[in-house]
């Protein structure tokens, strides 16, 4: 098992490409989880989707085959060992299972990876649009096919992830690792072509991170380096980017500079990066900014064109527009997949044209147009979706009663009090509601 043979170093078409993101066993990430595979379905998605689940007990892992056995047999789980302990060095570092668990799901995947692209997102990212194994920083350009299965690339005019050409989100890492005292230590050798990097190259084709996109073979390759590297990174500059820049080092390592994109992801609301495509969203009127989602393209015929939006929301912020908020660590999202979950209460249509965000314990603040829809976008379209895959939970896993309730049950996700979301009057007259 593993990568299957005779993979072309070409993609053969625009769904030749494998999406993994990697995770624990916890119902933090369980969410996380089936929002990630629902928004793929709904974006239309076509091909694999494998969740790479780290440290599950007996118990966790027939859960999640249970859940599996009723998705689409092209979304998958994978299951490794719990990776977040280094042996060498003692420390723990959650972000060991990343480039761990992606060694290992490539070693021994099974059915094999037969797929001529890899893509390695993160769980807390959300799918707006297929994700395409070609190359484009102008979201304007992208086809506006949807490509089905089979269909060829077009020669010359898409610039496509090929083996040694792969492809990243921009990061705001720099380059400064290219001038790390101890990096001769953290690859393990005095002529790596790592050491001689300048730091101006370091920083045009290094800084990236997810999704990234690479040739199977070359992810691979960047895997063993990057499980090489990641321990000793940490060891010399813990922190919570330490893998990531591991990643940055064992790309240089392999001589694989990447394509850095910067129009994959829409994520921080204060990005203050005008080519970001935060632009898509801005362009938006008030009343459109919570309806952008627009139906699941997975329901539209193969014609219908695909919405100019980002490939990826990646909501590892808070987000708010007026009383409303979406943040990924509010204890109200866990185990919001059952039966008799709530689904959550989504903000009303005209959240676009809100100017103020309401902090606890009620302060207000007065923002921008452009801060204001960035987080109204990503309130209303995460909320959407997040029901949307509730919904769909329920309908394969719950019986006709427990669903038929459920519908009727809905509730904020604030960290405002009661108290504080019961005074409308003032709300109103502040704009936040």
């Amino acid at each position: 098992m593993g990568i299957a043979p005779g993979i072309p170093s070409v993609p053969r078409h625009y769904d030749d490409i494998h999406i993994v993101f990697s995770t624990d066993c916890s119902d933090y990430q369980n969410w996380q989880s089936l929002l990630f595979f629902y928004s793929a379905a709904r974006a239309g998605q076509k091909g694999p989707v494998t969740r790479l689940a780290s440290g599950c007990s007996e118990a966790q892992m027939a859960e999640l085959r249970d859940v599996h056995a009723l998705m689409p047999q092209r979304h998958r789980v994978h299951f490794t060992p719990d990776f977040s302990l280094d042996a060498r060095t003692g420390l723990r570092y959650p972000y060991y299972n990343k480039p761990r668990a992606l060694r290992h799901w490539l070693a021994h995947a099974a059915p094999p990876v037969a797929e001529a692209v890899v893509a390695l997102l993160d769980p807390d990212m959300a799918m707006l649009r297929p994700l395409r194994p070609y190359v484009d920083d102008d979201p304007e350009t992208f086809p506006r096919r949807r490509g089905g299965p089979g269909q060829p690339p077009v020669r010359g005019v898409e610039p496509w992830i090929t083996e040694g050409h792969p492809a990243g989100q921009l990061y705001a890492l720099g380059g400064a690792w290219a001038k790390w005292p101890d990096l001769a230590t953290i690859v393990g050798s005095t002529t790596s072509p790592a050491l001689s990097v300048p730091l101006d190259q370091a920083a045009k084709h290094y800084p990236v991170g997810p999704p990234y996109l690479a040739h199977v073979r070359d992810m691979a390759a960047l895997a063993d380096k990057w499980v090489e590297f990641v321990a000793r990174t940490y060891e010399g500059h813990p922190g919570i980017l330490s893998e990531m820049y591991a990643f940055c080092i064992a790309a240089a390592h392999l001589r694989l500079p990447h394509h850095v994109i910067r129009s994959y992801m829409v994520s921080d609301p204060n990005n203050r990066d005008e080519d970001a495509p935060w632009a898509l969203v801005e362009a938006l009127s008030d009343e459109d900014v919570c309806r952008a989602l627009g139906p699941p393209l997975d329901a539209l015929p193969a014609s219908a064109p695909i919405p100019t939006l980002p490939v990826v929301a990646h909501y590892c912020h808070v987000f708010r527009a007026g009383l409303y908020m979406f943040g990924k660590r509010r204890r109200g999202l866990h185990g919001v997949f059952a039966c008799d979950a709530q689904y959550l209460a989504e903000p009303p249509p005209h959240a676009g044209a809100l100017r103020v965000k309401v902090h606890p314990p009620d302060r207000v603040e007065q923002v921008t147009r452009r801060t204001a829809v960035r987080n109204a976008f990503m309130v209303c379209a995460l909320t959407r979706l997040l029901n949307e895959a509730l919904l769909d939970f329920r309908q394969a896993r719950c019986g006709a009663e427990e669903f038929a309730a459920g519908l009727s049950r809905v509730r904020p996700l604030t960290d405002l009090s009661p108290a504080v979301l019961a005074d409308a009057e003032r709300w109103a007259a502040e704009g936040a509601s």
